[in-house]
């Protein structure tokens, strides 16, 4: 039985992510990227954008590690349950999404963009 999560879309099964390797997934409301980390209560989906908001880097292809996200162009870190940049600190956070796995597939909730709304 699958259990329906209001506003949430899946997106793809939690087997298709590797531990500390970050995903990005199409779905109908724009591009999102999901993470697998672990910390000591055990795995975590991270679900955030896809750009970073300093230069415009893909976050997809940037590093995981200690609950962060490093972007690849010039190596700023973002919390990737809060989104806050965490080095430097003075940089604008990244936008993070809510997330969770029912019947093994990762949700996520990701609301259109207002250009995108009838």
């Amino acid at each position: 039985m699958t259990t329906s999560l209001e506003g949430y879309l899946p997106t793809v099964p939690l087997a298709d992510l590797q531990l500390n390797r970050p995903k990005r997934v199409k779905t109908p409301n724009g591009f999102v990227v999901l993470a697998l980390s672990q910390d000591d209560s055990g795995q975590i989906v991270s679900a955030f954008t896809p750009i970073c908001p300093h230069a415009m880097g893909d976050l997809s292809h940037g590093m995981v590690y200690k609950g962060e996200i490093e972007c690849p162009v010039h190596g700023y870190r973002f919390d990737l349950k809060t989104g806050v940049c965490t080095h430097p600190d003075d940089e604008s956070p990244m936008q993070v999404y809510a997330a969770q796995v029912v019947d093994g597939v990762v949700h996520v909730k990701l609301e259109k963009p207002k250009w995108m709304k009838d």
